[in-house]
């Protein structure tokens, strides 16, 4: 039975009713899509909605139906330019002129997908159309219309979440992708363990600690370095980077290295270098010595610390820059004097002048005179950087000749 014989109580469009019908009074585009619930659809605008809810719709033919408003589910608005583009495929010849025509007519207004239709047909109807080569993303390479993966493929780029990559970097993009979902992983069940540490059941506790002590898989080290971060209690604190510790990982390295030089409680940076320096680990001596010229000055002595504790000689140099090491302070008039705090947070002095300012003072480093010391085997020269050098010099010429003399 044809459509626009049934009674408006009989027809019933499917459609996102709930988002559409209040902009209905309003009137929509041409040739909306009136979905039935029934089946089928319906296109066309829409011309009135009666008092009573029935919509009056003219139909692409110039057909009037009307639809009662229960029987609608959803009405999908249609862009007017695919409504003429509609129009014009119909009537539109199957030739190489008509289907170039409406091609270059769809691209004008954004339609794509159209465009790319049209075109495809274009080259079937005549194969060396150089206007369709380029409309479907065809180029010339090597004398030959090559399409765009075509020519990625033969520089040896592959596709790869919608980017041409060497296959190198989707080995490392999968790779990386890999690590993150087993860090996930890992993090997801160290933070189980985590919790069971804080059980009341004593039984609980004891097998967290256990799982923690045994813990040996270099990959759980990343998840570990990320609740170690999180972590607010002192005495978790300290078991995690005891396990942390134990790994041979660039990550748990620098954990080690950053909590020495850097964390505001001193039982954990002495924690840290304890760990950081037993049983003869191999530690760089680079964050140390770069730590040296540190603006706060309670840096560069913890370096002077740490570096006295790893015992490399070759720190000797450095550490003699760093004797005395100038750092910055702002310098402000009280109500009941002049009182200094420095910019980085190091002990304040007095000083004079009206109004804040910033001024520079030399300070001495106990700790780095103390690792200079112990690395030298020299106790005389105190603060004396000139005679220090001087020392250090000669010590580097008799070590050169006393070599050339072994050759």
């Amino acid at each position: 039975m044809p459509l626009r014989s049934l009674a408006p109580d009989r027809v019933c469009v499917a459609a996102a009713l709930a988002t559409s019908v209040c902009a209905l009074g309003a009137g929509l585009a041409t040739a909306d899509v009136f979905e039935l619930s029934a089946g089928g659809e319906l296109r066309g605008s829409l011309v009135e909605r009666t008092a009573e809810g029935v919509y009056v719709v003219r139909t692409e033919d110039g057909a009037q139906v009307s639809l009662a408003k229960g029987d609608i589910a959803r009405i999908v608005q249609v862009d007017d330019n695919l409504a003429e583009y509609r129009r014009r495929a119909r009537s539109i010849a199957d030739t190489a002129d008509g289907q170039r025509e409406l091609a270059r007519w769809c691209k004008e207004r954004g339609l794509a997908e159209q465009a790319e239709l049209h075109f495809d047909r274009l080259l079937q109807l005549a194969p060396d159309d150089e206007e369709a080569r380029v409309g479907l993303g065809y180029q010339k390479s090597g004398g030959r219309w090559m399409t765009r993966a075509e020519i990625m493929a033969k520089r040896g780029m592959i596709l790869h979440e919608g980017k041409y990559r060497t296959p190198q970097d989707v080995a490392l993009r999968q790779r990386d992708a890999a690590a993150g979902a087993l860090d996930a992983d890992w993090f997801q069940k160290l933070r189980l363990w985590r919790g069971w540490l804080d059980s009341r059941r004593p039984q609980q506790s004891a097998e967290a600690r256990a799982l923690f002590d045994a813990l040996d898989d270099p990959a759980a080290v990343p998840a570990l370095v990320r609740l170690l971060d999180k972590e607010t209690d002192d005495w978790a604190w300290s078991l995690l980077l005891k396990t942390l510790s134990r790994f041979d990982h660039p990550d748990a390295l620098r954990t080690l290295v950053n909590a020495t030089l850097y964390d505001a409680r001193a039982e954990h940076r002495e924690l840290a270098l304890d760990l950081l320096t037993r049983d003869g680990r191999q530690v760089p001596l680079l964050p140390f010595v770069r730590a040296l010229k540190n603006a706060d000055n309670k840096v560069v002595n913890r370096a002077g610390k740490a570096l006295a504790a790893i015992g490399n000689p070759e720190a000797v140099s450095p550490l003699i820059d760093a004797l005395v090491t100038e750092h910055k302070f702002i310098v402000q008039q009280g109500s009941s004097g002049i009182n200094a705090g420095s910019v980085n947070g190091n002990a304040s002095f007095s000083a004079g002048g009206e109004g804040p300012k910033i001024v520079r003072q030399p300070l001495q480093n106990a700790q780095v005179l103390k690792a200079l010391t112990t690395l030298a085997g020299q106790h005389e020269f105190d603060y004396d950087e000139v005679a220090w050098r001087s020392w250090f010099v000669n010590e580097q010429a008799r070590a050169l000749a006393s070599a050339r003399r072994d050759e």
